[in-house]
This record gives C-alpha cells, sequence and structure tokens, in this order.
C-alpha cells in the first residue's frame, strides 16, 4: 500500500486538499493519506494528526503567541513521520511551517511534493534556494511560477488554476434575492473582511466605517457580508452591532451568488481576490496588519502589487488599500467610483475578463494526482 502526508495550514486550502485526496483515491483507491490540515478532512477517509487550521494566524507576533503549540506539533509529526515512512509528503502552501518539515522529511528519505507554491516571486525569494535543496517536484498553479522555477533547476510542472472549476453562480440572482429576502434595488456592496480572525479584527471596523460614508451618500445600499465557514457569526456581530444605521446581511452560503449579484465588492487581500476577478465584478483590495509586522514584512516585498490580478495584468487595475492607505475615505472613493463613473466600472470589467484567459486550463486536480502517483509508484 502507498502512503501519503499531507500537510496544509491555511483555510483557503481545505478546498483543495479535499479535491486532491479526492482524485489521489480515485486514481489509486487503496492508497492511504494521513496528515495535519482541518478536521473535516477526515469525511474523505484521511487521518488527521492535528488540526493546523484551526490556529491559523496572520502575522510574525500572532504566530509568535502561538510559537509553543507550533513545536510540539512540528516535533511530534516529525517522530510520527521517521515511524510512518510516508511515501511522500504533499505540502499545500503554508510555508513557515512547510519548508521546515520539507528538510526533516528529505533527510529522512521522503520524497517532498510541493502542491501550491509560497509566493517567493513577490518576498523572501532566498527560499528558493532552499526548495531546490529540499523539494523533489513543485507543482505550481501559476505559469509564471513555472519559468521562474525552471530557472532555477528546480523540477516543476505547471498544473493549473485549481479553483477555476468551483467558481460559479449557485443560484441564479433571482433566487439569491428571495432566498435572502432582499428587497433594495441597491446598490450592493461586497464585503469579504477575510477567513481569520486576525485579519478581521484589522480590516472590518475601517471598513465598516467606509461603509457608513457610502451609506450617507446612497441610503438604499445593502451591504453583503461573505462569512467564511471558520468564522462564527457572532465573531462578526461583534463589529457590525455598532452599525444599526448599516443595512447588512450576512451570508455564509452561495458564495459565488453573492459576489456575482453585487455592484462593487470590499476583498480582504487572498485567495478572494481571484475568485472575485474570474466572477468580473469591480471590487478594491484591502489589507492591514500590526504596523511592526508590517513594515518588518515590508523590506522583503518584491513586487509593486499584492493583488494576483494586478500581478497577472502587470499593472494596477484594481485599487490596494494596505496599511495606512486603508482609511474610510479610500474606501469610499474607490467603491463610489465603481457606482458613479461607468467608464471606469466597463474598463475594469473588461480588464477582468482577461484573468479568465491566462487561468483557464484543464482539471487542475486530476493532473496534479497524476503526476504525484507517477512520481512515487
Amino acid at each position: 500500500m502507498r502512503k501519503i502526508f499531507l500537510i496544509y495550514g491555511d483555510p483557503s486550502a481545505h478546498l483543495l486538499a479535499v479535491h486532491l485526496t479526492r482524485q489521489l483515491k480515485k486514481q489509486k483507491p487503496d492508497i492511504e493519506i494521513k496528515g495535519l490540515g482541518s478536521r473535516e478532512l477526515t469525511s474523505e477517509g484521511v487521518e488527521i494528526l492535528y488540526d493546523l487550521v484551526s490556529l491559523s494566524v496572520v502575522g510574525i507576533f500572532e504566530v509568535l503567541k502561538n510559537i509553543l503549540k507550533f513545536r510540539k506539533i512540528f516535533q511530534d509529526t516529525v517522530t510520527f513521520l521517521k515511524k510512518y515512512q510516508p511515501d511522500c509528503v504533499i505540502l499545500i502552501d503554508y510555508p513557515g511551517f512547510n519548508l521546515r518539515m520539507a528538510h526533516q522529511a528529505k533527510k529522512m528519505g521522503i520524497k517532498v511534493i510541493y502542491y501550491v507554491s509560497p509566493q517567493v516571486w513577490a518576498w523572501n525569494s532566498a527560499r528558493i534556494k532552499q526548495i531546490k535543496k529540499n523539494v523533489d517536484l513543485m507543482l505550481v498553479i501559476f505559469k509564471f511560477e513555472e519559468e521562474l522555477y525552471k530557472k532555477s533547476g528546480v523540477p516543476v510542472y505547471f498544473v493549473g488554476y485549481p479553483r477555476m472549476q468551483f467558481i460559479k453562480e449557485e443560484i441564479s440572482p433571482e433566487e439569491f434575492r428571495k432566498h435572502y429576502r432582499l428587497k433594495s434595488n441597491g446598490p450592493f456592496i461586497g464585503i469579504m473582511p477575510g477567513s481569520r480572525k486576525t485579519e478581521i479584527k484589522y480590516t472590518l471596523p475601517i471598513i465598516l466605517k467606509g461603509a457608513h460614508l457610502i451609506k450617507k451618500d446612497y441610503p438604499y445600499t445593502t451591504f453583503i457580508i461573505l462569512r467564511a465557514d471558520k468564522i462564527e457569526e457572532s465573531f462578526i456581530k461583534k463589529f457590525t452591532l455598532k452599525y444599526d444605521d448599516l443595512n447588512i446581511v450576512m451570508v455564509n452560503q452561495h458564495k459565488y451568488s453573492a459576489i456575482k449579484f453585487c455592484n462593487a465588492l470590499i476583498v480582504c487581500s487572498g485567495t478572494s481576490t481571484s475568485e472575485v476577478s474570474l466572477l468580473e465584478k469591480p471590487f478594491i483590495i484591502v489589507y492591514k496588519l500590526s504596523n511592526l509586522t508590517y513594515h518588518l514584512l515590508k523590506r522583503m516585498v518584491k513586487t509593486p502589487f499584492i493583488g494576483m490580478v494586478n500581478i497577472l495584468l502587470g499593472k494596477m487595475l484594481i485599487p490596494e488599500l494596505i496599511q495606512e492607505k486603508l482609511t474610510p475615505q479610500n474606501i469610499y472613493k474607490h467603491i463610489t467610483a465603481y457606482l458613479d463613473d461607468k467608464d471606469i466600472h466597463y474598463k475594469t470589467i473588461t480588464e477582468l475578463k482577461k484573468i479568465r484567459e491566462i487561468l483557464e486550463g484543464e482539471d487542475s486536480f486530476k493532473k496534479s494526482a497524476q503526476i504525484i502517483l507517477n512520481k512515487i509508484l
């Protein structure tokens, strides 16, 4: 029996882990998979040693607060791998933890496959040397990443953008309106405040202040908050309770229908920005960290943009309100520009259509599973 050990720690990686696991088991039914990730992956027949997703945090100091937990998980995993001796370890993004684990697995003679590259092209490019030394194969989701790794002599395959097949409306606009009892004729502004509590704590209070400014000039506006699965509704309400005057609807299902229904969105930097781009909706990118964490990370950033849409297009199409630029006034300025200026709205949607052309390809999970199994069989 072939054995695989899978590791991921970001909430956004769970969907990738689920579908990669299904493809691996479909192509080789007797394969055994264990790992670190979300407890929810046990429904796919995967034994999870630790729920890393529940510990997901952003920022240097936030990680330090949990350092003893992470250290214990890391040491326990190394001990387990020595006994378990899987045919390969599959690492999904999560570089702070996974690159260290790659080093340990390599020392044990276990093949290391990295699925979804760390953003070495954006910051901390020195990690490419680590990857070349400790990773047997990179499976990347953007074409430019394949070229980058080839130049550095790292074995690599471009497997396509894995979320492409899921990004489509779950229900029609009419059904969405009826389901959430939306009586207003708009405008409808979407708010995607992030999938981690630390992100939400820094960004949502400012977003809501911006929403308050919008509401003053556009009194019939409805704000649709798209709540991530791992975030409790009560946590979001801690912030929204101060804004009784805002017409807020909270959505946890029908994510893509909600995005399509909105006139424009305010989106926390991350996977969601690519999803909104593929649904061709105008949006702004927001992000905020503690000042000390931000200034430490800023020194390592090598790209002029943080949004994948802007990186892929090679220009600033979507406004990025990062750190000190994230103000209620700037949110108001850019969102109302989408509402008022037809030229800006049309130009944005026209440019976003190019993202689908750039990312479209074959079934990423099927291709990835075939490559992985070929590597270990």
